[in-house]
């Protein structure tokens, strides 16, 4: 299920975060300022990781409650019959809404569960937000080395629109600035990345992914 991001999530989101980015990660004081700042909107992705089947390391405890996103399950809960095991967060997404340009900020999906549709029904989420925040465009910057997320965006509809060097620091890797013109997202491609954007524009957003 995709819902809101709240501030129980953040230990459980910040370990992800660690896990897909490595040197890149954010720490739990900065996903605490995102959370809190001006025009942005985060969402995470709650189900069943199957390589664990019990709470595993991303869990939230205490945070059960759903709010659907896309109206439908995410089909990582199990059957009727089945013993639930406690959900964990698999997945999260931040966009920025302060202009007409969205910025679509971080994306990350647990390994485990990749290629299942997550990224897609978060970017989705974003997409969607966005639109009602009057948004007419969606951008984001990726690396140029990550070629599984290009694949899903360019699935997405988003276009590369622009090439910016030595973005991503400390290992400076270059990125691709891709846009989308809001109004329909594909919800049926699967995800195969985590991706994290950087966003420099007017809205406050500076240093390392700020």
């Amino acid at each position: 299920m995709i819902r809101r991001m709240t501030p129980v999530d953040l230990p459980a989101v910040t370990r992800l975060d660690a896990r897909v980015f490595g040197q890149e990660a954010w720490t739990l004081a900065e996903f605490g300022q995102e959370l809190a700042g001006p025009d942005r909107l985060y969402f995470v992705w709650e189900g069943v990781d199957p390589a664990l089947g019990q709470r595993g390391e991303f869990d939230t405890p205490g945070q059960r409650s759903r709010f659907d996103m896309t109206g439908r399950s995410s089909g990582l809960d199990g059957g009727p019959g089945t013993s639930r095991a406690p959900a964990v967060v698999l997945g999260y997404a931040g966009v920025w809404t302060g202009g007409p340009d969205a910025h679509l900020l971080t994306l990350a999906v647990s390994p485990s569960v990749r290629r299942s549709g997550i990224g897609t029904g978060l970017v989705s989420a974003a997409a969607r937000a966005a639109r009602l925040a009057d948004c007419r465009r969606m951008r984001l910057e990726v690396r140029v080395d990550n070629l599984a997320a290009i694949r899903l965006y360019e699935h997405l509809g988003f276009v590369r629109i622009g090439y910016e060097p030595h973005y991503y620091q400390p290992e400076d890797v270059d990125a691709y600035i891709m846009g989308h013109t809001l109004g329909s997202v594909d919800h049926d491609h699967d995800d195969r990345h985590g991706g994290r954007n950087e966003h420099g524009g007017d809205d406050g957003y500076a240093g390392k992914a700020r």
